[in-house]
């Protein structure tokens, strides 16, 4: 997740092999101060799924809404002069955003 600019919470959903389908979903959960986020393996039926909480307060309208979809990665241990990179290619089609 980000907020003006700055990621604060992140969730690692394990791995997801090349050609595999798959179908992702994050729902906000307002009343409990957290997003769910997970995806399911179209063959199997399995579903991965946790939580992002946040503490951000979310009693006023949203000042700027914006609605991404998006794949990101972040190489772990990326300490000092030496950076760590991480290369990922993903396609999406039927996406839905509902309310």
């Amino acid at each position: 997740m980000h907020w003006q600019g700055q990621f604060f919470g992140g969730v690692d959903l394990g791995t997801v092999n090349v050609g595999q389908k798959i179908i992702a979903k994050l729902s906000w959960d307002q009343p409990n101060h957290q997003f769910v986020v997970g995806w399911t393996d179209v063959a199997t039926g399995g579903v991965t799924q946790t939580v992002m909480p946040y503490n951000i307060s979310d009693i006023a309208p949203a000042a700027a809404p914006d609605k991404l979809v998006g794949v990101r990665t972040f190489a772990p241990n990326c300490i000092g002069a030496q950076h760590v990179f991480a290369d990922m290619e993903a396609t999406s089609d039927r996406v839905w955003i509902g309310k």
